[in-house]
């Protein structure tokens, strides 16, 4: 799947909730990606790639998440 890049400069912090569906589709890629390396899909090096990209991506919304329930 192709992925659309959300974050600009000055773009406005996202309130928690309208960040749920950005989480709900990392997470929805990050199963994906592991059912296809569980199945012996044979571009290890891109899903493995992909994996670590859609991780660093949810780590980010979390640390999001959480600087914005400490500044609230």
């Amino acid at each position: 799947s192709t992925r659309t890049c959300w974050r600009c400069a000055g773009q406005l912090r996202r309130s928690e909730s309208a960040m749920g569906p950005e989480v709900e589709r990392c997470q929805s890629e990050i199963a994906s990606i592991e059912a296809q390396l569980r199945s012996g899909h044979r571009d290890l090096q891109g899903l493995l790639l992909a994996l670590h990209d859609w991780h660093a991506e949810l780590r980010l919304l979390e640390r999001e998440a959480l600087e914005h329930k400490v500044a609230a």
